[in-house]
């Protein structure tokens, strides 16, 4: 299809980190690729990625945030967490939230 319909000439097929090293501008580096799903992270070498470098972990932003709300809704876990956090501004409307949350 991109060769015949769309005319290309070519076609480069690399992987992300690699992309995402030289999109930086940089030969060598880690790239940390932090997913809904999943954690990755590979040390990038010349535009190869080193293979004893690669970790994958099988959890990603969505179960931290799950974590995170599990946490802020526990009434056990409420008092590591400073009042300033978890209600920062000081309008009149969110004052009026705060006092009835009280009661």
């Amino acid at each position: 299809m991109f060769f015949i319909k769309m005319g290309f000439k070519s076609i480069l097929i690399h992987q992300e980190s690699v992309m995402a090293s030289y999109a930086m501008s940089v030969q060598t580096g880690c790239v940390v690729d932090i997913g809904a799903t999943k954690i990755s992270v590979c040390c990038v070498d010349d535009g190869m990625i080193l293979p004893r470098t690669v970790v994958r972990k099988h959890y990603g932003s969505n179960d931290i945030n799950e974590i995170l709300y599990r946490l802020l809704k526990s009434e056990r876990a409420l008092h590591h967490f400073p009042k300033r956090l978890l209600y920062p501004l000081d309008y009149p409307y969110h004052q009026m939230l705060l006092e009835k949350v009280k009661e």
